[in-house]
């Protein structure tokens, strides 16, 4: 279980640091615009959209090849045994999280740490309170089940709801500008992949980089036409049009 959680956070965390810069732009547009939608909304659009175009292939990786991984990783079957479940678990559950990070650092960088330490200390009991009721019925499959679901609920449906609606900005308009394209090209490589894997087939390293290769560029050219078809960058360029579009109000003192 622990190897299999680590390959997960590990994947996370590094999402996490690409995303840390986000703070501080977040902060001088608070200063700048008075922490305008018009001014953080589309960046907040944009960088989940990018985050999770980098993410979804990751985890999916994870999900299809996981189990192999771990097998060929520590060259011993039980390790995949107790924790390739886990670690498709907690690679779902680790998209949402991906996906809100940039209102995460939105937290920090405009000096909301009051909603930000209610909403991870709900999410931190939730996640003791689930991972204590599932450990017995599922084992480890429920301790991965207890951090997967409040990840989701917290950061997936309640802080971005919260976000959006101190920001005067749709949650809808966030959902389809930062998520829709990757979600739905990931979709499109996981469940044809669940059913042409053998999830219990044991790969060699070539068979396990290269099947990588080939999922990074399918998902790349699915990405690409999901961006040309469904263009979800059209909502950020109207609010910036609007914004240029729209005079100043004059100074006043």
């Amino acid at each position: 279980f622990a190897f299999g959680a680590k390959l997960a956070t590990y994947t996370r965390d590094m999402l996490f640091s690409a995303g840390r810069i986000l703070a501080p732009a977040i902060g001088a547009m608070e200063a700048k615009d008075g922490g305008s939608a018009r001014a953080i909304g589309p960046l907040l659009s944009a960088s989940s959209r990018n985050l999770l175009l980098v993410a979804t292939p990751l985890f999916a990786y994870w999900v299809l090849f996981g189990g192999a991984f771990l097998e060929a990783w520590l060259d011993d079957r039980a390790f995949r045994d107790g924790g390739a479940l886990p670690l498709t678990i907690l690679a779902l559950g680790s998209i949402a999280p991906v996906a809100t990070y940039p209102m995460l650092e939105l937290h920090r960088g405009t000096n909301r740490m009051r909603s930000l330490a209610l909403f991870c200390g709900i999410e931190g009991v939730a996640n003791l309170v689930l991972s204590l009721m599932l450990v017995g019925p599922h084992g480890l499959a429920g301790v991965a089940l207890g951090t997967a679901i409040p990840a989701f609920v917290i950061h997936g449906l309640v802080m971005p709801w919260w976000i959006c609606r101190s920001l005067d900005l749709s949650f809808w308009h966030w959902l389809r500008g930062g998520c829709v394209v990757p979600l739905l090209a990931g979709t499109a490589i996981v469940v044809p992949g669940l059913l042409l894997v053998d999830l219990e087939a044991t790969f060699s390293w070539p068979v396990l980089i290269g099947s990588g290769i080939a999922l990074l560029l399918v998902y790349g050219a699915l990405a690409l036409l999901l961006m040309r078809v469904l263009r979800p960058a059209d909502s950020d360029r109207l609010v910036y049009r609007d914004r240029e579009g729209t005079a100043a109000p004059p100074r006043t003192g």
